[in-house]
């Protein structure tokens, strides 16, 4: 059975070739998808762009005899992330990249390397809007938390 590394990096893996593999989510921010990220400086990259981030590694494992981890459930949080001018607040642009995200993610299944998706689902929408008052541009994110259960390929 892969170590929780292994399992990880397979996971984000999966989420990463999802939204990549989708020629209409590919197509709304230039190919931009990040994993294992933080937001690039605006200065340095081109925005709109997709956004990978494990928020949990998964504290509701399920467990069988020995220890051995049966199921993994981690949280990611994928956002779509824009700078805007500071005095505008739509998300028009975002709030189509958002949705294109959850079709492509939500309710999904399948593997990738020795990991195989069992369950990822939508558990909470994310939002945030903040000030760059430096840069005189508002930082908008939109995207979701979405719970995957995952187990070793060979399980």
């Amino acid at each position: 059975m892969p170590t929780v590394a292994y399992i990880g990096a397979d996971i984000r893996g999966w989420i990463y070739t999802q939204l990549t593999d989708d020629s209409t989510l590919n197509t709304a921010v230039g190919g931009r998808v990040y994993k294992d990220a933080l937001v690039p400086p605006i200065e340095t990259a081109p925005y709109p762009c997709v956004l990978i981030q494990e928020q949990s590694p998964g504290a509701s494992e399920v467990l069988g005899g020995g220890g051995a981890r049966v199921v993994a459930n981690p949280l990611y949080l994928v956002k779509a992330v824009d700078f805007v001018d500071v005095n505008v607040t739509s998300e028009a642009t975002l709030a189509t990249i958002a949705d294109r995200i959850l079709v492509v993610l939500h309710q999904q299944v399948g593997g990738h390397g020795d990991v195989r998706i069992i369950s990822c689902v939508l558990e909470n929408e994310h939002y945030l809007l903040a000030p760059d008052e430096e840069l005189n541009k508002n930082e908008i994110q939109l995207g979701g938390l979405f719970r995957i259960q995952a187990q070793a390929a060979n399980a």
